[in-house]
C-alpha cells in the first residue's frame, strides 16, 4: 500500500478540525456545551422537562450507587407518638429478643401530654410496625359481623333478648343457640 505525504493531507485535516484534532462527529463541540441541552421549559403545577439532545455517556464501571459515608456518632433514635392503649402490647413486645432495630418505649401519663406512648427506634420503620398500628385499631374501632342467612325457614333472632342469639337453619331444624360463639373471645364489653 502506498502513503500520500502529511503536506497532501494538511489542507484536510485543518478543514476537519485541526492537523491532528480530527473527530468522527458531524459537531466539533460536546453535548453538553450545546444550546439544545442547556434550554429547559417549565410545564404546570412546576414539572420540568428538558427538550433537545442528550449526552448518552454512562458510567458502567460504577454499577453501585453512592452511599452515604459512614457516621461514627451514635445512630438518631427515630420517635412516634401513640394513644396509651399501646402499653398493652408489654414488654414482652417492645423488649423482645429477635429485633434487628431494637425499640424504645415511653409510657407518659401527664396532664400536658395525656395518656401516651412513645415508641422509638433507630430505624423510622421499626417504630411505625404494622403490629402497633393493628393493635390500636383492634382495640379502638372494634369488629363488626355480619351473618348472610339463605334458604327456606331460615331464621336468626334474639331471645328473648340480646345478647341471646338463636338461629334456625330451614324448615324442620331445630332452633340452636348461638351465644357462646357471639360472646367467645371477646375482652371487650359489647354493645348494641
Amino acid at each position: 500500500m502506498h502513503r500520500l505525504p502529511a503536506r497532501c493531507l494538511a489542507p484536510v485535516l485543518q478543514r476537519a478540525g485541526g492537523a491532528w484534532g480530527f473527530r468522527g462527529f458531524s459537531t466539533l463541540k460536546k453535548i453538553s456545551e450545546l444550546p439544545s441541552v442547556k434550554k429547559k421549559e417549565t410545564g404546570y403545577f412546576g414539572v420540568e422537562w428538558a427538550i433537545g439532545r442528550k449526552p448518552t455517556e454512562m458510567n458502567s464501571m460504577d454499577v453501585e450507587l453512592p452511599k452515604e459515608p459512614f457516621d461514627p456518632r451514635p445512630y438518631k433514635v427515630h420517635v412516634r407518638k401513640y394513644p396509651g392503649i399501646v402499653s398493652g402490647l408489654g414488654a414482652e413486645y417492645f423488649y423482645r429478643e429477635d429485633q434487628r432495630n431494637p425499640l424504645t418505649y415511653y409510657h407518659l401519663r401527664c396532664p400536658a401530654a395525656g395518656d401516651t406512648v412513645l415508641v422509638g427506634a433507630t430505624d423510622a420503620r421499626a417504630a411505625q410496625a404494622r403490629t402497633i398500628d393493628n393493635y390500636v385499631k383492634e382495640r379502638t374501632r372494634g369488629f363488626a359481623v355480619q351473618l348472610i342467612l339463605e334458604g327456606r325457614g331460615v331464621k336468626a333472632y334474639f331471645e328473648p333478648k340480646y345478647p341471646f342469639l338463636k338461629v334456625r337453619l330451614g324448615v324442620g331444624a331445630k332452633v340452636k343457640d348461638l351465644t357462646e360463639y357471639e360472646m367467645k373471645g371477646t375482652d371487650l364489653p359489647i354493645s348494641r
